[in-house]
């Protein structure tokens, strides 16, 4: 096997410098930030969902016709963050935020 031939000492090219990967990541929010709920395909049905989560135990219309059950689901990460971000911030906000924290 040969070795990989040594790299010059210079300074790296703009494209492989960290601040160039930290500026990239910053600007995968910036769609997200604009818009009060985030364009997402699948996010109406989650919201939904999350608000079930929250209120099928004090609301009687939610009950009659909902049910929630803790299950260890690919989404139980983010069921938890709004399970204790949601009552201090509400809802859209909570998933908001959550959502610009997923790129970053």
């Amino acid at each position: 096997m040969t070795a990989a031939p040594p790299r010059p000492l210079g300074p790296r090219p703009w494209w492989e410098r960290r601040s160039f990967l930290a500026a990239l990541i910053l600007l995968s929010v910036v769609p997200l930030l604009y818009p009060p709920i985030p364009p997402l395909v699948d996010l109406f049905g989650h919201l939904g969902r999350y608000r079930v989560q929250l209120d099928v135990a004090t609301s009687p219309w939610l009950s009659q016709y909902y049910g929630f059950h803790w299950a260890p689901i690919g989404n139980l990460g983010v069921d938890l963050l709004v399970e204790v971000l949601a009552p201090l911030l509400g809802l859209e906000l909570s998933v908001k935020l959550i959502v610009l924290a997923i790129p970053l």
